[in-house]
């Protein structure tokens, strides 16, 4: 395990996730989740604790992400264990958390990752990348999902649910906590600041351009089944409310990277976020 994923799983288990200190065979297997009347169909990945001796086999690995020998196919260990759901930055993809998804069912979580529509590496486009409610809704529809099949369900402790996310993938995580984006606020805030990469997605998707739009960006996208969230280098932030920020009552991680990239300056994104979390915690008695 590399010391960025063991350093995240002792902050998540700070967070409240149970501590599991054996080490499990990790198993592994693709996954499609079918559209419905309220979610769009979606793919990924699901990891988890395995029992049996399957064959390994070097999953996600490329020029940029060293890939996990992982059992495929694999027999998942009996029993209820946590789940957790990744979501990726954008033009990201599921496979990029591969590294902590295979650290996280090491020690005894089911751990799913999904590639949301619009905004992955391979799928690029405006009409559905300018959804971003419906990013939440993804994660909405693995927890919807897993908690009625047949396969997984009984093996899904659905009170012990996490949700993790990189740049989008931190927004989406804070959206289902119940932060609410204000889209006057941030295309205002895109204005003065128009170097951030943040923005530059913004303006490159439509986000935010039509009254239904706007509403549905400016809409509660609150998951309640969801019990505590971590945020890495969370953007677009700053289109957050306080208000809706002051009003999380769930446990939340932020973790800045500390980049000296100009276009992403922590300071702005999760220092924002920070400043706003810090007037809101409870005193001291």
């Amino acid at each position: 395990m590399n010391r960025i994923a063991f350093f995240l799983i002792i902050l998540i288990t700070q967070l409240g996730l149970p501590s599991i200190v054996e080490a499990h065979e990790v198993g592994f297997q693709p996954i499609t989740l079918p559209g419905n009347s309220d979610h769009r169909a979606l793919k990924g990945a699901i990891w988890y604790p395995a029992k049996d001796t399957q064959p390994k086999a070097l999953v996600a690995d490329n020029l940029v992400f060293v890939g996990q020998s992982l059992r495929k196919g694999a027999s998942l260990i009996s029993g209820q264990h946590p789940l957790v759901i990744l979501s990726h930055g954008f033009r990201g993809n599921w496979r990029n958390q591969g590294w902590l998804a295979s650290a996280l069912a090491r020690t005894g979580r089911i751990v799913v990752a999904i590639n949301h529509p619009g905004t992955t590496s391979r799928d690029l486009a405006t009409e559905t990348g300018r959804q971003l409610w419906k990013r939440a809704g993804d994660l909405r529809h693995v927890i919807d999902t897993l908690s009625h099949d047949k396969k997984w369900a009984p093996h899904i402790a659905t009170n012990d649910v996490t949700v993790i996310g990189h740049s989008l993938g931190g927004w989406t995580t804070l959206a289902l906590a119940g932060a609410r984006t204000d889209i006057t606020r941030l295309h205002d805030d895109c204005a003065s600041h128009p170097v951030l990469a943040a923005c530059d997605m913004i303006r490159d998707l439509a986000i935010g351009e039509t009254p239904s739009d706007r509403a549905r960006l400016n809409s509660d996208l609150r998951d309640v089944r969801v019990r505590r969230v971590v945020a890495l280098d969370p953007g677009p932030s700053r289109g957050f409310t306080p208000a809706s920020l002051a009003k999380i009552d769930i446990p939340v991680l932020l973790i800045a990277a500390g980049s000296p990239d100009p276009k992403n300056p922590w300071t702005m994104e999760t220092g924002y976020l920070i400043t706003i979390f810090r007037k809101h915690l409870p005193r001291p008695t």
